[in-house]
């Protein structure tokens, strides 16, 4: 929106009550810019480690962009915009126009980590993981977190944990396995690993039944 023009009609008056000539003040008045809207949310993921937001709705010609904690203030122009280098955390955004005149905060943004815990009964993100997150097994009981496939960024057994991937179950994991407890795979259950993973940590049980065999038969194992 465009500036409103207010005119004063301003008469000036003597210490003795005589009138002067009448005269115009024109005073501008700039609208307050609307809060930035919110686009897209970019968590943190296997690859980043830092999150970012588009906000939208940005006033025409130039502006700043503040947030709340005051960990961004940024310049620039346009109707969108990146904020990105976010950690994780929750966040609020004004934005200045050029006359100086600032908005009101936009809607709380939330940056999550990735990390997804099991604690035994559900996931600390309130829903499964996938490849984008660090999953850490903290318990089993009541309930296994391997009654289905489960894919992940890295994977945490937590000291104490004493975990079983059943039969017919696959782990599908892009980078470390740590084991500070016990991780056993059942026949038929495997784990896969997308990259090479140096940075592996503990030991990990794998049980393979064989085919009936006799004397002097043999059969081969290899990696999943």
């Amino acid at each position: 929106s465009s500036a409103i023009n207010v005119t004063y009609v301003l008469t000036p008056k003597s210490a003795s009550g005589c009138s002067g000539t009448p005269y115009n003040l024109v005073v501008a008045v700039n609208p307050t810019p609307a809060p930035p809207t919110i686009g897209t949310i970019t968590h943190l993921n296997c690859t980043t480690s830092t999150g970012s937001v588009v906000l939208e709705n940005l006033p025409g010609g130039s502006w700043t962009i503040a947030s709340t904690p005051s960990t961004v203030l940024t310049s620039g122009s346009g109707t969108t915009t990146t904020i990105s280098g976010l950690s994780a955390g929750i966040y609020t955004f004004t934005v200045t126009n050029s006359n100086g005149c600032p908005s009101g905060f936009s809607s709380t943004v939330t940056i999550f980590d990735n990390f997804n815990t099991w604690n035994g009964s559900s996931w600390s993100r309130g829903v499964p993981p996938n490849a984008s997150m660090n999953v850490i097994i903290d318990a089993v009981t009541p309930d296994s977190p391997f009654a289905a496939d489960l894919t992940a960024c890295a994977l945490t057994i937590n000291t104490g944990v004493v975990a079983t991937v059943p039969s017919g179950r696959t782990l599908t994991i892009t980078n470390e396995v740590t084991v500070n407890g016990s991780l056993t795979f059942e026949n038929n259950a495997s784990l896969v690993q997308i990259n090479n993973a140096s940075v592996n940590s503990g030991s990990i049980i794998y049980k393979r039944s064989s085919q009936p065999m006799k004397r002097y038969d043999f059969t081969y194992w290899s990696s999943p």
